[in-house]
C-alpha cells in the first residue's frame, strides 16, 4: 500500500511532466494507491484560495475548483482516525518537528503500515518507522 503526499497528488492532478512520470511507475506496479483527507483538505483550500482572490471573472476558477472535486473523487482517501491523532500526538511529544499536515499524513501511513511516496524525504525520514 502506498500513499502520495500532496506535493506527488498535485503533479499528477496538474498532469505536469514529473506528474505523467510518476503516474505511469505507480501504474506498473501491482500495489494500491491512496491519498489521504489531508491532501484533500489541502487541495480543497488551495483552490478555495483560488476562488477568494480572483479578481473579475470567475468562470475559470469555479472550473478548477470544480475539475479537482472530480480528480478527488476518482481515489480512494484514507480518512483521519482516532489511531491517526493517537500516532500524531505521540511524535509530537517525540519532538518530531515537521510540517503539521506532513506529519498528519505520516501519521495515517503509520496506521495502515503503508509505504509515502514523497518529495520531501528530509522531513519525512525524522519519523520513525515510517517508510518514504
Amino acid at each position: 500500500m502506498h500513499i502520495l503526499d500532496t506535493n506527488h497528488y498535485s503533479e499528477i492532478n496538474r498532469c505536469t511532466v514529473a506528474g505523467q512520470h510518476l503516474q505511469a511507475r505507480i501504474g506498473n506496479q501491482d500495489v494500491d494507491v491512496f491519498l489521504t483527507i489531508i491532501t484533500a483538505e489541502e487541495s480543497m483550500r488551495g483552490w478555495l484560495a483560488s476562488l477568494n482572490s480572483t479578481r473579475g471573472s470567475l468562470v475559470p476558477s469555479y472550473a478548477r475548483f470544480h475539475l479537482g472535486m472530480g480528480m478527488l473523487s476518482k481515489w480512494s482517501i484514507l480518512d483521519w482516525t482516532d489511531d491517526a491523532e493517537t500516532i500524531f500526538l505521540q511524535l509530537r511529544r517525540m519532538g518530531i518537528r515537521i510540517g503539521t499536515l506532513d506529519l498528519r499524513i505520516a501519521a495515517i501511513a503509520l496506521v495502515f503500515n503503508a509505504t509515502m511516496l514523497s518529495r520531501n524525504l528530509k522531513d519525512l525520514r525524522q519519523v520513525p518507522g515510517l517508510t518514504v
